[in-house]
């Protein structure tokens, strides 16, 4: 147990004996859950509970232990203007004149595009009313195919471009995750990882891309993998997820996402509210959803 864990639980089980003279009982308990809730914030509270119930666990007076209190999840960022603030920017830059950024401002919110797709916006673009572009985009469509009244779950990726196409991920022998978009985040957290790989060689290596079209990588790499150092791997056992657990693992990937790019120095492409949407055999439900206007 790190030392600020021990720390923090001293000082809870320090406070509730100076207010209960060392007595527990169930009403001593609940009168300080309660001192707790009026005074501290929910993860302060659930905090010092944690502490006492280990207390009494060590004690063996497990009969005695309380209840955490639910914490509400945030389903927003702190960090992403609202619809109002967002006008008020707006009419302000046209107000005083700043009709550059006012449409660089109007461009970005209305169609949820890229700086760095911005920056590919020249005058010709604008005379002809429209970009020539080969947009790559990778997105999935997920449900249930019945065939004789036997659901099967189906899984595809979409590729849009060039070389559309689309590929079968899932069925129902199949359990564990998909994401597209910035996949670097959350790839390193699950994914096995190397350390300090070693090269043995190096040569010219015909790469193909996800949209099925090929490059050669110049004097590429060539690791060691018989010798090459990895993270130790600790699999998700995705068979065993509860419907809960998948709903939690979804909030997971997509917070840690926001809340690691939030301080690097990259375009911050994932943010706002998460959507979530439950897919069962013949019957769809959102979990939770942003307003459209």
């Amino acid at each position: 147990m790190a030392d600020n864990t021990i720390v923090s639980y001293c000082h809870s089980l320090k406070q509730y004996l100076e207010m209960y003279e060392n007595v527990f009982t169930k009403k001593n308990l609940l009168s300080y859950k309660g001192f707790l809730i009026e005074n501290y914030s929910p993860k302060t509270v659930n905090l010092r509970i944690l502490a006492i119930n280990k207390y009494l666990e060590f004690n063996k007076l497990d009969k005695l232990k309380l209840k955490m209190i639910k914490v509400q999840q945030r389903t927003y960022l702190e960090n992403v203007i609202s619809d109002a603030d967002y006008k008020f920017f707006k009419n302000k830059l046209k107000k005083d004149g700043r009709m550059n950024w006012y449409f660089i401002v109007r461009y970005l919110a209305a169609t949820g595009a890229r700086i760095s797709e911005l920056v590919q916006i020249k005058i010709e673009h604008v005379h002809k009313g429209y970009i020539n572009a080969n947009v790559i985009s990778i997105f999935q469509v997920c449900g249930y195919e019945v065939n004789d009244s036997n659901p099967v779950q189906k899984a595809y990726r979409v590729f849009t471009g060039p070389n559309a196409r689309i590929e079968e991920q899932a069925t129902n022998t199949t359990q564990g995750a998909m994401w597209d978009g910035e996949t670097l985040v959350l790839s390193k957290l699950i994914k096995r990882q190397i350390l300090s790989p070693q090269i043995i060689d190096a040569e010219n290596v015909n790469m193909t891309n996800p949209d099925g079209t090929s490059k050669i990588i110049e004097k590429a790499a060539i690791l060691d993998y018989k010798n090459m150092n990895l993270v130790p791997e600790a699999p998700i056992a995705w068979q065993f997820m509860s419907l809960q657990d998948a709903v939690d693992f979804v909030r997971f990937a997509i917070e840690t996402t926001i809340n690691t790019m939030r301080f690097q120095s990259i375009d911050k492409t994932v943010g706002g509210p998460i959507d979530i949407l439950i897919i069962k055999p013949g019957k769809t439900k959102w979990l939770q959803h942003k307003s459209l206007k």
